[in-house]
């Protein structure tokens, strides 16, 4: 594995910029600029001294929009000591190894009732343990706010530099880091909104409930006040539900397959250390 500034340095520069920039939604016009401006972007972020870790290692898999119905990516950072600890092979997931979207069709159903009972035990477990991690699945977390010389200090797996997939990856991996700006300053300011606003919510739950619902509105609540009325018909709202667990599945699919993959590389170079 390398690490995520090694990443970002093996990749060939306007193929990287112009990957980044296919994210975002920019006038056509000032293509040039923009490549030129996100290069000079690029430049400063490998004068950053990285934070090495060996236990971060970010991982980008395929996810499906459940509106717009794209193939997009998701990227999170994972813990190599939890990859470790909790990943076990999911028989009705590795069935279906090396199958397609399309081919994968005729199984979303069945796969759903098991991914949902999965996700049961996982709850049943967070309830018990106190982790979201359990055997058999593996949590991530999102990196958007944080410090970006840790960010470029963690690790990429190696199947990231496939020549197919070392620009895509890294290009992600800079969005994230740019969610709220150019500037690392622009972050940190909006980490410190969210913070705030947790530690209101914790004042607000010490608070009895009579006085929390002044506080709080319910969805539909809201709903009323924004005058946001569904129209669906009973048989709309089930193929949404249905829509909804359809996606839900094939993205836990997807990310299983991307941690499989880390999870081997683990073990082999372990192997290779004479380690476990």
């Amino acid at each position: 594995m390398i690490t995520v500034k090694e990443l970002i340095r093996k990749c060939e520069r306007r193929n990287l910029c112009e990957e980044y920039i296919k994210q975002l939604d920019l006038p056509k016009d000032d293509h040039e600029k923009s490549i030129a401006f996100v290069s000079d972007f690029i430049e400063k972020l490998l004068t950053i001294e990285p934070v090495l870790s060996d236990n971060d290692v970010i991982i980008n898999s395929n996810y499906i929009d459940s509106f717009s119905d794209n193939i997009e990516t998701s990227t999170s950072v994972y813990y190599i000591s939890e990859i470790k600890k909790y990943f076990k092979p999911v028989d009705f997931f590795d069935e279906l190894e090396g199958l397609t979207l399309d081919e994968l069709t005729d199984d979303v159903d069945r796969l759903a009732e098991k991914f949902i009972a999965l996700m049961n035990k996982r709850s049943e477990y967070t309830i018990e343990k106190g982790s979201d991690s359990f055997p058999g699945w593996v949590r991530g977390f999102s990196y958007t706010m944080t410090d970006w010389n840790k960010v470029l200090g963690w690790l990429i797996p190696d199947f990231a530099l496939e020549t197919k997939e070392i620009v895509r990856y890294a290009s992600q991996i800079i969005y994230e880091l740019t969610f709220f700006g150019y500037e690392e300053q622009d972050m940190l300011e909006e980490k410190e909104k969210l913070n705030k606003s947790i530690r209101e919510v914790k004042e607000i739950e010490k608070l009895s409930e009579e006085e929390k619902k002044k506080h709080y509105k319910s969805a539909n609540e809201l709903f009323d006040e924004l005058g946001i009325i569904d129209e669906r018909s009973d048989e709309e709202k089930q193929y949404d539900e249905r829509k909804s667990y359809r996606c839900m599945t094939l993205n836990g699919l997807y990310q299983y397959r991307a941690i499989k993959r880390v999870y081997n590389e683990i073990i082999q170079e372990g192997d290779k250390n004479g380690t476990q």
